[in-house]
């Protein structure tokens, strides 16, 4: 049995910012709600784009209250301009990319808040989805208890933002969104309201939360992020809750601060530390915790790659089975591997000393640390400048202070003089060092009883840089034919 609304009116306040793909969406799914005694105010926080007005605008709707800020605000403060702009008795807040799914989720809010007038505020489930796949990744079923909601509240969320609906006259005398906050001003508005009064939830997945799934080390500072605002916004309400709900919970959320929570911290901490980012992409990953020096080594190579041209690359010497882990840094039309080894897969498997391939092909050919393993670099080296177009490049990196690492053989280690004899027929050539005496050290400390404790440092030993050294990890040449 449906309640019957007399001159009751929801607010829906929607916040955007430079989010077109998902506008619409989010409107529509308001503006198709069974309970339709709304006006739905959409705030842009972005004063030049005109395409979020256009969409907007488009609906031609009475419903829609637009709002144009005249400079970018950020969240809080374009949600409370949207807060003292609503005239309904409720107030829904939606983000700008997420969605309701189901038609009816007003309705059956309203007859919640209705029917028990003790409660100021109720959420629902929600779907939480990749932004970029759009595949399901979660659900977020609540299941707190609502007796103990102060002492949840303190430590987690209860139910996501664009779920709730609140009475208008709650939230306009706490004083809205606290704008100093740029980050848990939902968990802040929370912790307020929980002083007028209970909190209610309903278990239907009634929102489609669109996440942004991030890589290892992304997540780890999101995760410090929020645990910080989070340990603020319990902080400046201390005064208000009974000290043993403040006391334990302003601990555990201090504790998950200090070890940026743990339970995904610590599988994570591998993962990060075994790669090196560039562009916010995994740029080399490796089996195991990287050294100092493979770490300066992919920072150098990282700005050599941007300098070769599209066109047909060779990665020699690749023996990785088909990772291919520089391929998508190169550009280029055609990428081929080669490696002696079949085992690997290569596209051409041969010795690197006798290249079964025609002369002048390639634009680019490149060997990362193939060049110690090679019992005769200099007729290696002859051949790759052989299978080179003209002006075509040869990038190569070799060791200098290293361990013996037999792959299978481990023959030489190289100097600025022995690299520039070898390419002494390549029309131009610069040999850039990676490393310098700090890190050389580190290394080979690193390599005895301490190395799982060292190596945690290694990302940052290995951005001290030194234009001049005596003493470098190892080599980078880049040379034209």
């Amino acid at each position: 049995m449906k309640l019957e609304y007399n001159n009751m009116k929801v607010s829906v306040i929607i916040t955007t910012y430079q989010q077109p793909d998902f506008l619409s969406e989010a409107i529509e799914s308001i503006l198709t709600q069974t309970f339709n005694d709304l006006e739905l105010i959409v705030v842009n926080d972005d004063p030049l784009g005109q395409e979020t007005e256009k969409i907007v605008l488009s609906y031609n709707d009475p419903r829609i209250v637009y709002i144009k800020n005249e400079k970018n605000l950020k969240g809080a403060k374009s949600l409370n301009i949207g807060l003292r702009a609503a005239k309904g008795e409720y107030i829904a807040i939606l983000d700008d990319d997420d969605a309701w799914i189901s038609k009816d989720k007003l309705e059956k809010q309203i007859n919640f808040l209705e029917k028990n007038p003790e409660y100021i505020i109720v959420g629902t489930s929600s779907i939480h989805i990749d932004r970029k796949t759009n595949k399901e990744i979660t659900r977020y079923t609540g299941g707190f208890n609502l007796k103990n909601i102060e002492k949840f509240i303190l430590t987690k969320v209860p139910f996501a933002h664009s779920s709730i609906l609140c009475r208008r006259n709650a939230m306009i005398s706490v004083g809205g969104y606290s704008e100093d906050l740029p980050r848990a001003k939902d968990i802040d508005l929370y912790i307020k309201l929980v002083k007028l009064g209970k909190f209610g939830f309903l278990p239907e997945c009634f929102i489609k939360y669109r996440e942004i799934v991030p890589e290892e080390d992304i997540i780890i500072k999101k995760h410090l992020l929020d645990a910080f605002f989070h340990k603020k916004v319990i902080w400046r309400h201390r005064k208000d809750f009974p000290h043993i709900y403040f006391l334990s919970s302003y601990l555990k959320i201090s504790l998950r601060y200090l070890i940026f929570r743990t339970l995904i911290f610590l599988p994570l901490l591998y993962k990060i530390y075994r790669k090196v980012r560039y562009n916010k992409e995994d740029f080399l990953p490796t089996l195991k915790i990287p050294s100092v020096s493979r770490i300066g080594l992919d920072i150098e190579l990282a700005r050599q790659f941007k300098r070769l041209k599209p066109g047909i690359v060779l990665e020699a010497g690749s023996g990785c089975s088909g990772r291919l882990p520089y391929k998508k840094y190169i550009p280029h039309t055609k990428y081929l591997t080669l490696d002696i080894d079949k085992k690997s897969k290569p596209d051409i498997c041969c010795d690197l000393h006798d290249i079964k391939w025609e002369s002048d092909y390639f634009d680019a050919v490149v060997a990362i640390e193939v060049l110690e393993h090679l019992y005769n670099p200099q007729k290696a080296i002859d051949e790759m400048r052989r299978i080179l177009k003209p002006g075509g490049v040869c990038l190569l990196s070799t060791r200098f202070i290293h361990p013996y690492h037999p792959g299978p053989k481990d023959y030489y280690r190289f100097t600025w003089d022995s690299l520039n004899y070898l390419f002494r027929d390549f029309q131009k050539v610069e040999v850039f060092h990676h490393g310098n005496k700090i890190q050389s050290l580190w290394q080979i400390l690193a390599d005895g009883k301490l190395k799982i404790f060292l190596n945690i440092f290694n990302p940052l030993i290995a951005r001290i840089s030194s234009r001049k050294t005596r003493f470098p990890c190892g080599f980078i040449v880049y040379a034209e034919k």
